[in-house]
């Protein structure tokens, strides 16, 4: 469950890739094109990864993603801080910190050694209060998921922990849901859908159907919805993302296990 939690995150952000620039929303989009690529939301999610597997911290592994795979498109910004031109994003509230956290919220602990790992990784670039509570928000939604709380519970803990309204009109967002990079707007969108998905697959549609940061709404969401014991990842594309990091991240995938932690030390 702990790799796939992780999957289903590069999985979204791999579906949803595409569609976000172009401003196409839809139920039946097609999900994995000959374009679908991962971005720096699925860099930032296996840099995390890497350090929890190594047990090093977090900031230089952040790093060594943003300097050695800049063509996932990390910003402007993340670039400084990883050269160390800019310590970090002050007051920043996207969802940049909230993207990530799949790693940690799939750790075999406690709520509040997970909640603690989060914040740490999150303040290293975003400090604003909004991008904090979206990442814990998140991380605590998975780390219940994966201990089988009902999704009801999930929804009523979120909701009364984070001061989050989980209630979204799917149709009402298809309409009128534009792209925004706020933690406060797309987190809790990203979390209803992953407690409203009958399954991964099903989650994957409602990202693309509902838009805005697709890839980034997708990924979270999708996070959620393949972590709750029983939840299956789509056979078919799954396949084509493991594909996909073969060709052009060899380095990521090994007959062993499906994500490895790239040859750096430091």
């Amino acid at each position: 469950m702990f790799m796939q939690t992780i999957t289903g995150a590069i999985l979204g952000d791999f579906v949803g890739s595409v569609y976000e620039a172009a401003g196409i929303k839809g139920m039946m989009l097609p999900l994995v094109l000959t374009t679908s690529h991962i971005t720096d939301d699925s860099m930032m999610t296996l840099a995390t990864y890497w350090a929890l597997t190594k047990e090093q911290s977090f900031a230089p592994w952040l790093k060594y993603a943003c300097t050695q795979y800049p063509q996932v498109g990390f910003g402007a910004t993340m670039e400084q801080w990883a050269a160390g031109e800019s310590p970090v994003y002050l007051n920043a509230n996207s969802n940049g910190a909230a993207i990530r956290i799949s790693p940690i919220a799939s750790l075999d602990t406690d709520l509040h050694t997970v909640l603690a790992l989060v914040e740490e990784n999150a303040a290293l670039t975003h400090t604003g209060e909004d991008a904090i509570t979206g990442a814990r928000a998140l991380a605590e939604a998975i780390y219940l998921a994966r201990q089988g709380i009902s999704k009801d519970t999930i929804r009523s803990t979120i909701e009364r922990t984070y001061a989050y309204s989980l209630d979204y009109d799917i149709d009402a967002l298809f309409h009128h849901f534009e792209f925004t990079t706020a933690a406060a707007e797309t987190v809790p969108v990203a979390i209803c859908l992953g407690l409203i998905a009958r399954d991964p697959i099903h989650c994957l549609r409602l990202g693309l159907h509902v838009g805005g940061d697709t890839d980034s709404i997708t990924s979270m969401a999708t996070a959620l919805a393949a972590s709750f014991p029983g939840a299956h990842l789509p056979t078919e594309e799954t396949q084509r993302l493991l594909s996909y990091l073969a060709l052009h991240y060899p380095e990521f995938v090994r007959v062993e296990s499906p994500l490895q932690v790239p040859l750096y030390t430091h």
